[in-house]
């Protein structure tokens, strides 16, 4: 239970980080704002939640939208 609320949070609960994103010094999930994330950071994320919130996307027409840019350019659409 304890887990699950922690995730619900926001927490970073160890583990593989989700992509653009890092782990804060209290222990929150926060969008990656440095440079040193490169084309996945904070730009990248908000640009997918941009196009996904518009409602216009499936999740297969989001990630052939995000090839379509340039990300993600050497993976397949279901691996995207």
């Amino acid at each position: 239970r304890a887990r699950k609320e922690l995730y619900g949070k926001g927490r970073y609960r160890g583990g593989k980080i989700t992509r653009g994103y890092k782990a804060s010094e209290d222990g929150y999930r926060i969008v990656a704002e440095d440079a040193s994330y490169g084309h996945m950071g904070a730009p990248f994320i908000r640009t997918v939640f941009d196009l996904y919130n518009t409602g216009d996307y499936s999740m297969t027409e989001l990630g052939l939208e995000l090839q379509s840019r340039g990300y993600f350019s050497g993976l397949k659409i279901t691996n995207v």
